[in-house]
């Protein structure tokens, strides 16, 4: 990224904070100012209070019923005690644990970024039970503090919202049967082409068909404009706080989309080949599995965007990057939900500048959209769970069922969403027949949109495990195997796993697996309160709230990470980048509270050191990706891919009466995707390794050719030279370093 770009970073970035800042501040004065006050009279009357009154909602709860506030107590009996600000001899007993509990917390951050890591890169059998002991006597501390400062943490009794007209006629649910019936019996990869795509759009009515039926028996109003008034007075903060965060995280992961990360890879061109199989009418059932065992239906929003932007880097990317920027906004929404809003503010501007989550974003592999379902699918689980009405377990539903659809660790969705209900049928003990109707539709809504996925799945288990038996430890005995050749028990290779797959959220670098990092993924000082953070959560896992984010957080890191080959598993992982900022988000304001209550400081100077913790942490990060190490190392380029790209673009623009010819061996081969993407799948690609005068003379001439070498091999290209002249030569420096990426030689198409 230019220099420029990234002073437009900075002055966006500080900008931004300067203006949360002042609002902040202001917020402060207006609450302290009262009509009798003298800044509410004479010349600096004219600022009326009521007129700055709304500015006072953007990080206070006040004004919301207390239905929609997660963290708002419960009626309680008067005789109930409730928390009290601590006594001023007691004071200074709190801060001083609370203090005490972050510099244990730092302490170990900064000890294993230093000293440790530099230890584990000598000797992998190096544990790091020592520091999680002491981080974890921290994070009692501090939870124990925070209990004891803001009272414990309820437990939300989750009521049913059941309407007076219990279903629609009943032959509504016979067509939804029916119509499900006869699209798994349709579901035949042997069928003609033209059947599957009245076989789509019948699963489409079939969804739309259940979808009015449940509006049916919710007996749904349509909103009139007092309904729509009232909502948007309600909730027009976080509409404005959510677009702003979303705006940032979107221009973050466009800006010089194509040529940053470099070069385009071949998995991308995976991507864009499946799309473009639909486009040519190669595929045309939307549930057969393509590329990485992912249901054709999934490449349908990347056919869309190469439609609109053309066969290119972009096209494929920018899938990626409205998955990312809508994750943002998904998190956004759970935070708000289940934790109020400053949380929400705070962990979505820290995944918006997440340097992990920001390069999956700009990559068109599709692994993002691991952290968009689980943030969306377990908001509006919860969401259902708050509200328990019909339309809310709808949605939740749907997109559960969806996410099948997707990324093959995706499927982790479900699992996650269905473990949140299971655990609050066993935290409330009524809860499962006080919400029967509720579950019902949740789970035919699922059933709708994932049957034709599970029906394939039942038919070719293989390809729904086929990622997880090629990578899994569990598949095949690999684990014993790869123990054994170690040396070691298979506890102790689990173990080790395990710490590979966690030390990269604090400490060390993370090779390869797409991403190829030589820093952690949290600054140090955002891992402080990640360990704090996860104490808390840890306290209070008796909350559905609270177990949802330790489900949601250490089930991808086990089954992505501690059981796959080759861990850190970045982009299996994803799915856990939301939970990873929520945690530290929870830890950082649970800290801020519990100052403000012993110190009985001002709010707002609270509120401006979580700014400022945000601010550096955008800044960090941002530099670090865009203009620092990760860039000016060159962490991502590879040569194959940049050849690849290079060589595709460039035959690209040749069309389809030239045939490309890959002198490649031993790394470049013709089926890599990259080239019949971007060649729209129209020209001819084949290797030419075996270069003799004999091979050369055997060429058909019918079309112009395209010959591309390695620079190991242009001795052999300059025998092609040689036996057909009359073509144009060229060589084609590397794009970061000095040297040639290859030699081309073309010979223009015979003239008719």
């Amino acid at each position: 990224m230019a220099s420029s770009q990234m002073i437009g970073f900075g002055l966006v970035g500080g900008g931004f904070i300067l203006f949360a800042f002042l609002v902040f501040y202001l917020i402060e004065i207006i609450r302290k100012l009262e009509p009798g006050h003298a800044w509410g009279s004479g010349a600096a009357g004219r600022l009326s209070t009521q007129r700055l009154a709304p500015l006072a909602v953007f990080f206070s709860d006040d004004l919301l019923p207390a239905a929609d506030e997660p963290d708002a107590l419960p009626p309680v009996p008067a005789s109930t005690p409730t928390p009290q600000p601590p006594q001023n001899n007691l004071r200074s007993a709190w801060l001083g644990l609370m203090v005490l509990a972050l510099l244990m917390s730092i302490m170990v951050t900064v000890g294993v970024e230093f000293v440790l890591i530099a230890l584990l890169q000598k000797d992998n059998t190096t544990n790091i039970i020592f520091p999680i002991i002491v981080v974890a006597f921290a994070g009692l501390l501090f939870a124990f503090v925070c209990r004891r400062l803001m009272g414990p943490s309820f437990f939300e009794p989750f009521q049913a919202t059941l309407p007076r007209r219990s279903a629609p006629p009943a032959a509504l649910w016979l067509t939804n049967l029916c119509i499900t019936l006869v699209i798994c019996n349709s579901i035949n990869f042997d069928s003609p082409n033209p059947i599957h795509y009245p076989m789509l759009g019948l699963w489409l009515f079939n969804v739309a068909l259940f979808c009015w039926n449940i509006v049916q028996m919710a007996q749904a109003p349509l909103p009139d404009r007092a309904a729509i008034g009232q909502w948007w007075q309600t909730h027009k903060v976080d509409v404005l706080l959510v677009s702003l965060v979303g705006l940032g995280a979107l221009l973050i992961r466009v800006i010089g989309l194509e040529t940053y990360p470099y070069a385009f890879i071949n998995d991308e061109g995976e991507v864009g080949w499946e799309a473009l199989n639909l486009w040519h009418g190669t595929k045309t059932d939307a549930f057969e599995t393509g590329w990485a065992g992912q249901p054709m239906i999934s490449f349908i929003p990347v056919l869309l965007s190469i439609r609109v932007f053309g066969i290119s880097a972009v096209a494929i990317r920018i899938v990626s990057a409205l998955q990312g920027t809508l994750a943002v906004m998904a998190l956004y929404l759970l935070a708000r939900e289940a934790f109020g809003r400053p949380v929400a503010f705070i962990s979505a501007c820290l995944l918006a500048v997440l340097p992990w989550h920001v390069h999956f974003s700009r990559l068109g592999v599709m692994n993002v959209g691991d952290s968009l379902y689980s943030a969306l699918a377990l908001w509006l689980t919860y969401r259902a769970l708050r509200k328990g009405s019909y339309l809310d377990y709808l949605p939740a539903g749907l997109v559960t069922g969806l996410s099948l659809y997707t990324y093959v660790g995706t499927r982790l969705v479900a699992v996650m969403a269905v473990g949140l209900l299971l655990y609050a049928i066993i935290r409330q003990r009524n809860y499962l027949t006080s919400h029967f109707r509720q579950l019902a539709v949740f789970s035919f809504a699922f059933l709708i949109i994932s049957t034709p996925a599970l029906y394939l799945f039942a038919r070719d288990p293989d390809e729904f495990l086929g990622r997880s038996n090629q990578e899994g430890l569990l598949a095949n005995n690999r684990l014993q195997q790869l123990a054994d050749e170690e040396g070691i028990s298979q506890n102790e290779f689990l173990g080790r796993q395990f710490q590979e797959s966690t030390v990269i959220f604090f400490a060390g670098e993370g090779p390869g697996q797409f991403f190829n990092t030589p820093q952690p993924y949290l600054t140090w000082w955002a891992a402080v309160f990640l360990f704090l953070g996860m104490a808390y959560v840890f306290w209070n896992i008796t909350q559905v709230r609270y177990m949802m984010l330790i489900g949601w957080f250490w089930a991808p890191i086990v089954l992505g990470g501690v059981l796959t080959l080759g861990p850190p598993s970045h982009q299996r992982m994803l799915s856990a980048a939301p939970a990873l900022v929520l945690i530290v988000a929870i830890g950082l304001w649970k800290m801020m509270q519990s100052l403000q209550t012993i110190t009985r400081w001002p709010k707002v100077v609270f509120l401006v050191v979580c700014l400022f913790f945000v601010g550096i942490t955008a800044w960090q990060d941002l530099n670090f990706y865009f203009v620092g190490q990760y860039r000016t190392e060159h962490r991502f380029e590879v040569e194959g891919n940049e050849f690849s790209y290079e060589v595709g673009l460039r035959a690209g623009t040749l069309g389809p009466n030239y045939r490309l010819l890959l002198i490649g061996d031993p790394y470049i081969y013709a089926p890599f995707a990259d080239f019949h993407y971007l060649t729209n799948l129209q020209m001819d690609i084949e290797d030419f390794n075996i270069v003799t005068p004999e091979s050369i003379a055997a060429l058909p001439h019918d079309k112009g050719l395209f010959f591309a070498a390695i620079p190991s091999r242009v001795d052999e290209l300059r025998l092609v030279q040689q036996q057909l002249p009359g073509g144009t030569w060229d060589e084609v420096p590397l794009h970061t370093t000095e040297g040639t990426l290859y030699y081309a030689y073309i010979l223009p198409a015979p003239k008719e």
